[in-house]
Order: C-alpha cells, then structure tokens, then sequence
C-alpha cells in the first residue's frame, strides 16, 4: 500500500470513526494458513534445507548459469563466470594490498586506475571513503606477496605504500569475492541460483545464505513436491506400487505443514533431490494438496509416526499390494481423520466494516490461500434505499477521454465508485455505454452488461444491438455498425455530442450526413479534409458508399429517425444506463461463466489478476467488489472462477466481471480504498450518488 493510500484510508476511518464497526469475524473458523505457513506459501512453497551450516569460509567454483544478488535488491544480479573460484565470508577478511595513490579527485582516480589495468596490474580497485579516493593494487593473503606487486609497480615509475586493509567498507555480513580479491556481493543475506561446487560437492538450485553468530549456513531452497518425492526416493524402492507411495507422501506434507504452521524447523534431513525417478514425482503430484486433518487442524504427527507408519516393508506397501486405496491405507493406519485438500480451502476474515450512508456500507476482507493471500473491498448498496442511485460515468463526458476515478467521483460528488468497463487506451470504451437512454458505445460480442431500470432495477443480461437510420423522403434505412468509433471498411457509423465537437474526416467513397433535432443540415459527399461540427442535439452520420443504396434523395431539411434495436429491449424494460463488462460469473445462483461465448481472450479468462465484479443478491442488494492482485506477499489477485465462487459467497444470484489488472479500483468519498496494482487513468466507471 503506497503512503498516500494508506493516509487516505487513515483518514477516512478517523472521520467515520462513529459508524466504524471495527472487529474481526471469520467466514470459516479453521485456520491451516497461521504461523509460518503465510511465509512459506508467499515463498511459493519452499523449503530451505541446511546443506552447510556454521561454515567459517566456504569455497565455490561456479559452473554454467550461476548468478547471485542480495535480498536487499533481488533485481540487481550477478553472473559469476564458469569455473572461476570465488570465497563467501561473513565479516570483514583482512588482506594485503598495495597502494598507489590517494586523492580528492575522483576523475583523476579513474584515470590511475585505467592507465594501471592498461599496464597490465590485476586487481586494480579504487577505494572511497568520504573525502578521499584510494587506488589499490591486488588482494594477498599475506605480505610478502604484496612485496612482490610493489616491486613491478616501482619499475613502472608508481609510489607504492604496503597496507593490510579490511575488505568490507560496509556494515553489511556477508561478502562474495573473487579469488584475485575482487568483491561481488556484499550484504546481509544472499541468494545463488545455478549450478555450483560448493566445498568439493557439485549441487543445482537455489540457494540462501544467511549469517550466523558460529558463522555461515546455506540453505537450499527447494519446492515441497519435490522434497516429498525426494523423501520417498530415500524411504522406498523402485518396484513400490504407486498407492503406497501416495499415502506416505500426504503422511509426510501433514507432518511438515503442521511443523510449519507451529513454526517448527524439524524437517527431515536428504542429500539426492534432482534426477528423481518419475514414479516418486507422480505420486506426489498425484496427491496434490492432500493433508490428514482432525478436529479442524492438521492431524498431529510426530518425527518417528511420519516415517513409521504405515512403514514401508510392513505397512504401505503389502496393503497396496493387497488392492488397498490411497483413502483405505490412510484409513487402516489413522482412523478418525479427515483428507482435505488445501487448494480448495479459503479462510475469510472481515477486518472491518464501514457504514458510509444509509443503505451503503463498506466492507474490507482478508483471505487466506494455499496460492497466497487475497484482501477483497466490498461495497453492499441496498436497492431499496431511495435515496442512493448508481449510474455509469465516462471519463471527462467525452470519447475518447481518460481520467482518475478518484477525480471522477470527487467531479460527480459521489459517495463511492468502481472503475467500469474495458477500454482501448486511448480511452474509447469497448463494449456498452449507455447514458440517461443516450447510446455512447455499442455492445461488442454481446457481452455481459449491467442494465439500470428508471425506478433504480438492475439485471445482468448479454446485449445485442442494431443501429438504424430512417429516411423519410427516400425511404432508405441505413443500417449502424457502430457509434462514436471511425468507421471500418463497409461500415456506417454515427458521432454524438459525447465524441467531442468534431467528427473525424470522413472516410473515401462516403457521404456526410449532418442531422439536428432529426432534420438534415448538411450533406457531403466530397472527399475533403474538412471536420463537421457534431450538433448538441444531433449527430453526424457516415456512410458507405453502396451501389444499390438511393442517396441521391437526400436532402437538406428532409426528416431522418433513427431508432436504436437492444436486444433485450431497452425500451419495453424501460432501460435508462447500461455498462458493458464482462464475462458474466453467475446465473440464477451458480456458477456459469461465459468466457469463450462473450469471445474473451486468455488475458482476461486465465490465471490470477486484479479485478473489479458486481454481483446481485436475491434480496435486492448491489455488491460491487474489488480484488488486489500481482502483489504476492499481499494479494495475488483471483481467478473468474474464484470470484464468481466469492460472489456467490455472499449471496449473489447473478453476477459479472468488470475490467480489472490495473484498472480494478474502490474509491470511498474521494479514497481509494484498496491497493491497485497500477496507477491508470481510465475510460468509464460506476458511481453512487446520494
């Protein structure tokens, strides 16, 4: 959350402080994901196994791709070059050196130190403290090798004083150096990914170094599926069936998430984790998230019952061979438990609820994941409070027009308000846009859109529409292909008073029409650069030029209708604003999501993001809910699936999507209240006013 959110948010509690209801209450009472499971599961479900531990000084030899950085900048790395010594020390080494110089001249400095590489010196280094620059000349382990460095340097005309001098010009633990001396990583824990010797022993992976008060320990982190594996690789043999190595796996992950959760590091010790044959690997993947559970925690093992039983000689094993299931093994050997699978586990917690008018309240959730954790702002109007009414808005009145939503809800003086539909960037929306019975967009692939009846009744339903303009002298109609958007080939389109002023030029081998108050003013059909002034009360239409289309009789003065064709229909339903999204999540209280039918592409379908929904309750209330998302020791965003389920959770019966990534936003009273992923100006939203 950046600083001016959080004194945004901070503000907006102090002012409501007299209707806040402030407290905790859980949606689901169990609570799997406490302690350091939060950790490891925004770690991506690693593991960080000791390999070294309280090490002095370790020795590696980099082999091809080894690159490290620090935790302090993950983004900053380091190749270390293939086959190359290097010493990872924790605190400061003494050695010897030589130096050449000492200045208050940087410049001069750097030109010392080239004309010294130039003559050949490895292990040139400037040193700078705060008013001085020092050029030094190689890293010795003891005097006498320095001696022999100064004596070249004399002969090459260069003063030279001998000094010990302490590597580590910082207050930082760690250090990575070349074996000629030359400093690679200093800080206070570091990360190697790769391949490496390390000490004599060629290992793979990731790696993390941290200080100790004996020394050093390097940790290999690896990916719990495959230390679950690596542990069956250890305990049974290749001709075990693959029922017996299932039931050990979910015995062994329940064994060490229960460690975790309690904050326990008594894992179990193992040497082999790559090249591990595929029978270990599928039968761990063939349990996925299975843990054995009792009285709503994880069931209780100790070190010796997970490696024990079933044992694999006496145990697992015969009952598999004997045609027992992965659930019968479980429950010969660990009767009263439960088998549950994490993945499918969300734990909700409200951290507050706000009430910020009649009929319109606020809420901010908290959810655990096995994918991460997810923080969800909820917005529940009440439809039958007279007083609120919601409306789409578009961005500055005009397309195409990109704006804050903040500063759209400050402009409109709304209580609250939620980015809308998509848009393409340059602010022109994709989809419906229907305003006070006024048709700023046409639908687009008969998406999913929010409709508001003039008595404030909303209803989600998929929008066709066709466009037609009637002439009255020749009888014509002209059919629409769209509004205030330029015209594709073959297309007739119309331009409003929300697209500006002017319509753009018209396109080649097309007529103008310019009509007010449904009379022609102007008729063009001369190819120039000239841009029509769009009436208040009118439009400009552009036609394709047709072959079998009488154009002949139009005329200035003679009357033109034009009439817009919803599916459903707009006006029998009384229909006064409309917002186009997208896909529809919900339909009569289940879950029906209509992704390919509304011909969204897998940005939008697929994977974790951001994202803004409505849904309607059976009791007439509007939720309007915004996840974070693309944060993930925050909130990791959600699926359409997993909104849609949400939704649902709180008793919506019909719901949809609205754009989200770095559009998905709340604002409250002219706040922001959650924590977008981005800051983006955008096209259209959706507001309550009072």
């Amino acid at each position: 959350m950046n600083l001016q959110n959080k004194i945004g948010r901070l503000f907006f509690l102090f002012l409501f402080l007299a209707i806040f209801t402030l407290g905790w209450s859980g949606l689901v009472q169990a609570d799997y994901f406490s302690g350091e499971m939060q950790d490891f599961i925004i770690a991506g479900h690693q593991l960080e196994l000791p390999i070294f531990e309280n090490v002095e000084m370790l020795e590696l030899q980099a082999r091809e791709g080894l690159e490290g950085w620090t935790i302090e900048k993950p983004n900053q790395k380091v190749k270390l070059t293939s086959g190359k010594l290097y010493q990872l020390y924790n605190g400061s080494p003494k050695f010897w050196t030589v130096q050449v110089l000492a200045t208050e001249d940087q410049s001069k400095a750097a030109i010392m130190k080239n004309r010294l590489v130039q003559q050949g010196f490895q292990g040139v280094e400037v040193i700078s403290t705060t008013d001085l620059h020092k050029i030094i000349v190689g890293h010795k382990t003891n005097r006498q090798q320095s001696v022999a460095v100064a004596e070249r340097l004399i002969k090459k005309g260069w003063q030279t004083w001998i000094r010990e001098m302490s590597l580590n010009q910082t207050d930082k633990t760690l250090i990575l150096m070349e074996n000629t001396g030359k400093m690679m990583l200093n800080g206070d824990q570091l990360k190697l990914k790769g391949k490496v010797n390390l000490n004599g022993v060629n290992r793979e992976g990731e790696f993390l170094i941290k200080p100790t008060t004996e020394g050093t320990t390097i940790y290999l982190s690896i990916g719990i599926d495959r230390y679950l594996a690596a542990m069956l690789a250890v305990n049974f043999p290749l001709d075990s069936q693959q029922e017996a190595l299932a039931a050990q796996a979910i015995i062994y992950r329940t064994y060490l998430y229960s460690q975790l959760k309690a904050g326990q590091k008594n894992i179990f010790q193992i040497n082999k984790v790559n090249n591990l044959n595929s029978i270990y690997v599928d039968a761990v993947k063939k349990t996925s998230q299975l843990v054995l559970t009792q009285n709503n925690d994880y069931y209780q093992l100790n070190r010796e019952g997970a490696t024990a039983y079933p044992a694999p000689r006496s145990g697992a094993l015969p009952l598999a061979a004997a045609g027992f299931t992965v659930e019968e093994i479980l429950d010969h050997y660990f009767k009263d438990t439960t088998l549950l699978d994490l993945s499918d586990l969300t734990e909700s917690k409200v951290k507050y609820t706000a009430r910020i008018a009649k009929g319109l309240i606020l809420k901010e959730i908290r959810q655990s994941t096995w994918q991460g954790p997810r923080l969800v702002t909820v917005v529940d109007l009440d439809l039958d409070e007279p007083e609120l009414k919601l409306k789409p808005v578009l961005a500055k009145g005009v397309i195409p027009g990109r704006d804050d939503l903040a500063e759209m809800v400050k402009e409109m003086n709304a209580l609250a308000g939620v980015n809308g539909g998509y848009f393409h960037y340059t602010g022109k929306p994709l989809g419906l846009l229907y305003l006070q019975g006024q048709l700023i967009s046409e639908p687009l692939y008969r998406r999913s859109s929010l409709l508001i009846g003039e008595n404030g009744e909303l209803s989600i339903s998929r929008v066709g529409w066709q466009g037609e303009i009637r002439f009255s002298d020749t009888k014509s109609v002209i059919e629409l292909a769209g509004v205030n958007r330029k015209a594709q080939s073959g297309e007739n389109v119309i331009f409003n008073h929300y697209y500006g002023h002017k319509a753009p030029i018209k396109p080649k081998k097309s007529v103008e029409v310019v009509v007010k108050d449904g009379i022609i003013k102007t008729v063009n059909k001369i190819q120039n650069e000239e841009q029509q002034l769009i009436p208040q009360t009118g439009y400009v239409l552009q036609i394709n030029q047709q072959d079998d289309l009488d154009l002949a009789g139009l005329k200035i003065g003679s009357k033109v209708t034009y009439r817009d064709n919803f599916r459903p229909d707009f006006q029998k339903n009384k229909i006064i604003h409309a917002l186009g999204g997208g896909p529809q999540l919900l339909l009569k209280g289940q879950v029906e999501i209509t992704g390919k039918e509304e011909n969204f592409q897998p940005d939008i379908l697929q994977g974790r993001a951001p994202r803004t929904a409505l849904g309607i309750t059976e009791d007439k209330h509007l939720l309007l809910a915004t996840v974070d998302g693309r944060q993930p020791d925050f909130s990791i965003g959600m699926t359409l699936k997993e909104m849609a389920e949400f939704l649902k959770s709180l008793g919506a019966t019909s719901a949809m999507n609205l754009d989200g990534g770095g559009s998905a936003r709340m604002v409250i009273r002219g706040f922001t209240m959650n924590n977008p992923s981005q800051k983006r100006l955008i096209s259209n939203g959706l507001i309550i006013n009072d």
